[in-house]
Parts: structure tokens; C-alpha cells; sequence
């Protein structure tokens, strides 16, 4: 079993993130992750950027920056303090 920490981060990743898994084909990951390094961004900003610009170039609302069922850690809380909430 893992440590407490790493606990508290898969609850709090479980209640905070959904997840989706994107197949691509052979080759395209390492060129996204290019993409990405060279944007500076993680390949899941990147990627989550693109699916945004292109929500809202169809008129759409885009992606929410943050889950709406959690409450802002207070300031100078660490986030495993706001998950036993």
C-alpha cells in the first residue's frame, strides 16, 4: 500500500479529476510531447488547452478551470486539510 500522502492524492485526484484516455497513433505522443515542452507546458496543459480553444471556436462555453463540488483550500492550508471536508 502506499504512503498516507499518496493516499490523500488519489482521493483528492478522484474527487477533484475525471479521466480520459486519448489514443493516439504510434509516433503522434512523442511529437505532442514536443509540442508541449516547447509551449513550455505539461503534455495535459497542452492538450487540455487545445480541447478548450477548439470548444470555443464552435461557440461552445469551453472547460471549466476548476471542479465546481470543491471548496478553495484556505490560504496557507495544504490540500489534504480540504479533503476531509
Amino acid at each position: 500500500m502506499g504512503t498516507s500522502r499518496t493516499k490523500a492524492n488519489n482521493k483528492y485526484n478522484s474527487k477533484a479529476y475525471d479521466r480520459l484516455a486519448v489514443q493516439v497513433h504510434k509516433g503522434s505522443r512523442e511529437v505532442i510531447q514536443v509540442a508541449a515542452a516547447k509551449a513550455g507546458e505539461s503534455t495535459n496543459a497542452y492538450v487540455i488547452e487545445a480541447i478548450d480553444r477548439r470548444m470555443k471556436s464552435e461557440g461552445l462555453d469551453g472547460l471549466p478551470s476548476k471542479p465546481a463540488l470543491l471548496k478553495p483550500a484556505p490560504e496557507g492550508a495544504e490540500r489534504e486539510e480540504n479533503e476531509n471536508e
